[in-house]
């Protein structure tokens, strides 16, 4: 049987995002007129949930008409919504200024603009700051005299100056000459990429490729650009990694200058969660209860998480529960004993239209 379809799905199945609204301002189900166009409002990123609601750039994504970063909560200013999540992109250095902008090696993220990375605290005997690390150029084949000054192979640094050292017997198969040892650069951590560069934990503790890898990425080993098991993290940011690798933020927290915050103040008890800026127990908080913004009906409470009617479970939505025994919810129709209509009437035999009737 051959079916009339509406002119709006041959429309969207020919692959157009939207199309003219009809001549009296309104559009086919499920489409919303907007801006004399038709619109999907439960996923266009610019009209998310009603015309004119823009997802970006605190999301990167309409679901069901909801606004979302990476399908999780949308992000709140002063955060983006990157590849990575919600992201500070003033002080980000993979993401500094706008999202996937990544300072290059050396650099932090400051105000949203890379810069070279300083060495905090300052570096003292003698040693200069490179790339946020304090090194002995004197003797460091990477930084040798000078920062980025590096020694080529069979060469160390010997007060600040590229030597050659002759290993005996020389060295073979593409392993270079460190000192008096024959070493891989490419994957030995203690000389990774020239003779004396040590990876770290902060670093990355493998040699890679003569990179030192934490994972599969190579860190700068600073607070912006921290190894954190197999990833870089930004200490000062991450709410996974926050001022240390492994302290996490509670729930709906963000991290901000190496601290968890809720609201912008200082961080909640453990266990419990940060909802719109205020800290919250979702196993006891009726306006909370199992997460945040889920609100009990009228004369429930919320345990474990659940939102209850005396012993038993909650109420169907809007409908009152009444928490004198016997407990129960409120009904407009029911056969035996209950609540008929509000709480302030409780029949025994029937409930008829809110109404006690009588057998």
């Amino acid at each position: 049987m051959e079916v009339d379809w509406p002119d709006w799905l041959d429309a969207d199945m020919s692959g157009e995002t939207d199309f003219p609204c009809n001549p009296d301002g309104t559009c086919d189900i499920p489409w919303t007129c907007c801006d004399g166009q038709c619109i999907d409002v439960r996923a266009d990123m610019h009209n998310c949930g009603g015309c004119g609601v823009e997802c970006e750039p605190f999301g990167n994504q309409c679901i069901v008409g909801t606004c979302a970063c990476n399908s999780a909560t949308t992000c709140t200013a002063p955060l983006n919504c990157c590849t990575t999540g919600c992201t500070d992109t003033q002080t980000s250095a993979a993401h500094c200024g706008f999202c996937e902008n990544a300072c290059g090696y050396g650099e932090i993220c400051q105000a949203g603009a890379c810069t070279v990375a300083p060495c905090e605290p300052a570096c003292t005997g003698g040693e200069e700051c490179c790339a946020g690390v304090c090194v002995d150029t004197l003797g460091d084949s990477a930084n040798c005299g000078s920062c980025g000054n590096v020694c080529g192979a069979g060469f160390v640094c010997t007060g600040g100056l590229c030597i050659e050292s002759e290993c005996d017997p020389p060295c073979t198969g593409g392993r270079s000459c460190c000192g008096s040892a024959c070493v891989d650069v490419m994957t030995d951590p203690a000389n990774c990429g020239s003779c004396g560069r040590t990876c770290t934990e902060m670093t990355g503790p493998t040699c890679v490729s003569g990179e030192c890898r934490c994972g599969s990425y190579s860190c700068m080993g600073i607070a912006t650009d921290y190894c954190c098991t197999d990833r870089c993290s930004n200490l000062q940011t991450d709410v996974y990694n926050c001022g240390a690798c492994g302290l996490l933020c509670n729930p709906g927290e963000t991290c901000s200058g190496e601290y968890c915050r809720c609201g912008g103040s200082t961080a909640c008890m453990p266990g419990q969660s940060c909802c719109a800026g205020t800290c919250a127990n979702t196993d006891s908080d009726p306006n909370n209860c199992g997460l945040c913004g889920h609100r009990c009906n009228t004369g429930e409470t919320c345990t474990g998480g659940a939102c209850l009617c005396g012993s038993g479970a909650g109420c169907a939505p809007g409908v009152e529960c009444c928490p004198s025994f016997p407990a129960g919810c409120v009904t407009m129709w029911s056969m035996g004993p209950c609540w008929c209509g509000s709480c302030s009437a409780f029949c025994v035999l029937m409930c008829v239209a809110g109404t006690c009737g009588s057998a």
